[in-house]
């Protein structure tokens, strides 16, 4: 079945830059299927829907494990944890959003992801009520 919005996905997909892909609308009108689509032309595609699986969760969860395992009496090697720790300056002040993890890794500059971020937020702000909500709580 073809539908409209699988032109605008394949735009989505070839752009260098694309934001993340989140999808609303009515219920019973083909998201899941055209996505599904679109995950075809990936050798990976992962399908989270936060709102009917908490298992995703756990998924992140578990990729901290060793992390979780280091302690005062087991501590993680010097060098490691001083990586670590400026990886995790980096990302507080970058994000983890595709877009704006891209721009850092190709320029490094630190300034330009703000910029993107800012964006994004804007944008977030203006399509969302919830996400308005859920930031006028955050800030």
């Amino acid at each position: 079945m073809q539908r409209t919005i699988s032109e605008d996905l394949k735009v989505w997909k070839d752009s260098a830059l694309r934001k993340p892909l989140l999808v609303r609308g009515a219920r019973q009108v083909g998201k899941t299927f055209v996505l599904r689509e679109l995950g075809k032309n990936y050798s990976h595609f992962l399908e989270a829907n936060f709102e009917e699986s908490r298992e995703i969760h756990q998924f992140f969860e578990g990729s901290l494990k060793m992390l979780k395992r280091a302690s005062p009496e087991k501590p993680l090697d010097q060098a490691f944890h001083k990586r670590l720790l400026d990886a995790l300056k980096v990302y507080l002040l970058i994000g983890g959003m595709p877009e704006v993890v891209r721009a850092y890794c190709d320029t490094r500059d630190l300034r330009a992801c703000q910029e993107i971020l800012s964006d994004l937020l804007t944008t977030s702000k203006k399509t969302s009520p919830n996400t308005k909500r859920r930031l006028q709580r955050c800030y």
